[in-house]
């Protein structure tokens, strides 16, 4: 009598591995059977089996997936959990670990949770706790599946089981892409704002939260420079996708990329880019998504956004309320950064910097506001120009000029100065202006890059 059952083969200890980063990648394949589905490693047969669902398949079986994981050696158990599905292979499930989660019974399915989020936890490398929280999240996003409770658990015992310097490069680590090919798949990264805010057990968002203060208090005590996080709007901060016509619409304004990589500071890299935009969220998150995958298709890597809602689409006041709110929330995430505000003078991101600003001063390190309307005294909220700048606001018409303000406030160095300046130039060279008067844009905006890097040649000589 044939057993239908789901398997993966492994080879214990055998497994062909590929560091890449901080991850290590076993590819694996599968095929589909009558009798299941059958996993090969890099393509290979190999001996043994690892059940993910079986009728005739006792639960005590060491082959089961929950046994393996208990008892493989930590190389083995972070060679499973590190497998990533080559090009081709799955369009759902790029990982071992969401396709675990996807494919066992629900009694399976609490027993890998708690082997993977308590017993063996200390074993699991910090880029794979990274994949199980975003394998996690992919199904707390699903409305069919019913232990949502106990993924949110699990999540929530790999962060508190976490500490120090480890949970800040895993906080940043859950936003990462899940995927090895974004453009075709979309961005799989994970969201540690919803995955702790949108949690409905109050008591369990208290206790993670509590985690996180202690650790990045210790964690703010062993670094000499503050960490800093970008936090920017979208539409006319990072393109041009809503009032400004100056620049060819959906195109990186020139330096953008180079001048925030250049501002932010983490542990072992620059962290990514969080972006705070008025966009709704959407039904499971669909806005999100759809606003992710576009900035990753113009190069931007591992997106954080924090999406607003429909009434607070309604006026310039209510969009930089919602904006704050959502900032105010993402800060207690992250408290062991300082923040640094990229916004535009066409809604209500300079109203939202002069509330950072008043109401707090020591998370804000400097805000910025892209000026695309010189020619006007006002901003889109109403406020007067003169009157935010004598606030501490920053008004800028390009990235050269924003450049030069961080410089001064000591937020970039001088040699990011200088090649920002070169990549400016050569950003704008490159962009398509296109219509009848698309040759006087490119003049003007030429002659405002001239102006402000000049003013950048004459700090630098100082």
């Amino acid at each position: 009598m044939l057993r239908r059952l789901s398997t993966w083969r492994i080879a214990a200890g055998r497994i062909q591995r590929q560091w890449v980063g901080m991850k290590q990648r076993t590819s694996w394949r599968f095929k589909q059977r009558k009798s299941g589905v059958i996993f090969q490693v890099d393509g290979k047969v190999a001996p043994g089996e690892m059940f993910l669902r079986g009728n005739n398949v006792t639960l005590n079986n060491t082959s089961f997936c929950h046994n393996v994981l208990a008892n493989a050696s930590p190389e083995t158990l972070n060679g499973i959990l590190g497998a990533i599905s080559p090009d081709g292979s799955d369009g759902f499930c790029t990982t071992m670990t969401c396709f675990m989660f996807h494919n066992c019974t629900p009694k399976v399915r609490s027993m890998v949770l708690e082997v993977l989020s308590q017993s063996r936890l200390p074993d699991i490398s910090l880029a794979n706790r990274g994949v199980i929280i975003r394998s996690i999240q992919q199904q707390l996003m699903s409305p069919i599946v019913r232990q949502k409770a106990e993924y949110q658990a699990a999540a929530f015992n790999i962060l508190k089981g976490t500490k120090g310097t480890e949970l800040t490069l895993l906080k940043e680590d859950i936003n990462a892409e899940n995927s090895l090919n974004t453009n075709k798949d979309g961005f799989r990264g994970g969201d540690l704002y919803q995955l702790i805010y949108g949690c409905k057990d109050i008591t369990q968002i208290v206790s993670v939260m509590q985690h996180i203060a202690v650790e990045s208090l210790k964690m703010s005590m062993t670094i000499e420079k503050p960490l800093v996080k970008i936090i920017s709007d979208i539409d006319d901060t990072l393109y041009p996708g809503w009032a400004d016509t100056r620049y060819p619409s959906h195109k990186l304004y020139p330096g953008v990329s180079h001048l925030y990589r250049s501002v932010s500071r983490g542990v072992e890299k620059a962290p990514s880019v969080t972006f705070l935009t008025a966009r709704p969220r959407g039904w499971f998150s669909l806005g999100r998504s759809l606003t992710a995958d576009h900035l990753v298709s113009l190069g931007v890597n591992n997106p954080t956004v924090l999406n607003g809602s429909v009434p607070g689409l309604m006026s310039n006041e209510k969009i930089a309320k919602l904006k704050l709110q959502n900032f105010e929330r993402y800060a207690t995430l992250f408290p062991e950064y300082k923040f640094v505000f990229f916004g535009d003078c066409g809604q209500g991101d300079a109203l939202l910097a002069s509330q950072l600003l008043r109401l707090h001063p020591d998370k804000v390190l400097g805000v910025f506001i892209h000026d695309i309307t010189p020619d006007k005294k006002t901003t889109g909220d109403g406020g007067n120009k003169d009157e935010y700048r004598s606030q501490g606001i920053v008004f800028y018409e390009t990235y050269a000029g924003a450049g030069s303000a961080a410089y001064e406030k000591g937020l970039m160095s001088k040699s990011d100065l200088d090649t920002l300046v070169d990549i400016c130039n050569s950003e704008l060279s490159a962009l398509p202006f296109t219509g009848l008067n698309a040759s006087e844009k490119l003049q003007q905006r030429k002659q405002e890059m001239q102006r402000d890097c000049l003013e950048i040649a004459l700090k630098l000589k100082v």
